[in-house]
C-alpha cells in the first residue's frame, strides 16, 4: 500500500456505524436514519454553498474538481456537514489526496470535527482532529 508521509500523523478509525439489518444484507439506513443525524447533529439548516463563504470552502475550491452540492450548519452553526461529490474515490486515493485534504480541512475549520456526506457512494466520512497534525476518520454508510 505504500508509506504514509511523515509530514503529519494520522490515526484512522474505520467504524461500521451502520450495520446491515441482517447477515449478508447490503441495506443501510436512509441518510436521516444514520448515527450522524440521529445522535450527533441537532438544529440543522441547509444553505446554498455558492452563497456561503468559509475557509473550508476555500480549501475545497483550491483542490478543484470536487462538487459541494449542499452545506448544513448544525448545533448553533458550529458544526458543518458537506454534501459532496469528490473527484476521486475517498476510499481509494487516501494517502496522496484525501489525507492531506482532511488535515487541511480540519485546520480551516479550527480543528472542529466535521463530516462529508459523499453522495456518489452513500458514505459519511466523519473527521476529528487529533492534535494539530493528526486526525481520525470514521465511515458510516446510508442508502438513498
Amino acid at each position: 500500500m505504500g508509506t504514509i508521509p511523515n509530514r503529519f500523523i494520522m490515526l484512522i478509525v474505520v467504524a461500521a456505524l451502520s450495520l446491515p439489518a441482517f447477515s449478508g444484507s447490503k441495506r443501510h439506513p436512509p441518510l436521516k436514519g444514520t448515527n450522524l443525524y440521529r445522535r450527533v447533529v441537532t438544529n440543522c439548516q441547509r444553505i446554498e454553498p455558492r452563497l456561503w463563504s468559509h475557509p473550508t470552502m476555500t480549501v475545497l475550491d483550491k483542490r478543484g474538481g470536487n462538487s459541494v452540492e449542499w452545506v448544513e450548519l448544525c448545533k448553533q452553526n458550529k458544526y458543518l456537514i458537506f454534501g459532496i461529490r469528490f473527484k476521486y474515490d475517498p476510499q481509494g486515493m487516501t494517502k496522496d489526496y484525501f489525507y492531506p485534504l482532511y488535515l487541511e480541512i480540519l485546520k480551516a475549520n479550527d480543528l472542529l470535527p466535521l463530516p462529508f456526506v459523499v453522495l456518489s457512494d452513500n458514505t459519511i466520512i466523519s473527521l476529528s482532529a487529533r492534535g494539530e497534525n493528526g486526525f481520525s476518520v470514521e465511515y458510516e454508510y446510508f442508502s438513498q
